[in-house]
């Protein structure tokens, strides 16, 4: 049976009793969710490959590096573009998938030295889930940090002026 198929089944059973209902809709939320990740294309389109390609080669251009393709790397990048667009905030939107793509390679200084080193496709693939989640971190850090240079501005701004009524 496909998905689409139980999906519907469950549905129909909906109106089967309390503890009936309760394990149907669990088992439709597992269904749509699987469902949800079927509907991304096994085959990445040649126009968003080549736009992700294009971003990768800036990247290792500005690091200095003559960047090659291979299989393999093919294969990667394919794998990372097929994670971004499962994102749930780029939920399956090539232009979303791309903007995330351009700003990891934009942000990878902030990286660890460890995954700063590690700029091949294949590397990056493996490492994405850690590179996300460090990105993820150093965007909050800078965020704290540029809401406490706020607060410090303001405080020393009220301690000005009342060292001005003061005088």
């Amino acid at each position: 049976m496909k998905i689409k198929s139980l999906i519907a089944f469950c549905k129909s059973r909906s109106t089967s009793s309390e503890s009936d209902r309760a394990v149907f809709k669990d088992i439709m939320d597992v269904l749509i969710m699987a469902d949800k990740f079927d509907l991304f294309p096994r085959e990445v389109p040649a126009k968003v490959y080549q736009q992700f390609v294009e971003v990768y080669f800036d990247f290792r251009r500005e690091r200095g590096a003559n960047p090659k393709m291979n299989p393999a790397a093919g294969k990667a990048l394919k794998e990372i573009i097929r994670y971004l667009l499962k994102n749930e905030k780029v939920n399956g939107d090539p232009d979303q998938a791309l903007v995330a793509w351009r700003f990891m390679l934009d942000r990878w200084n902030h990286l660890s030295d460890y995954i700063k080193a590690q700029v091949g496709l294949t590397q990056i693939n493996k490492n994405i889930e850690e590179i996300i989640e460090q990105l993820t971190h150093a965007s909050k850090k800078a965020k704290q940090q540029h809401n406490q240079s706020e607060k410090d501005k303001l405080r020393d701004s009220i301690r000005q002026r009342r060292q001005q009524r003061n005088s």
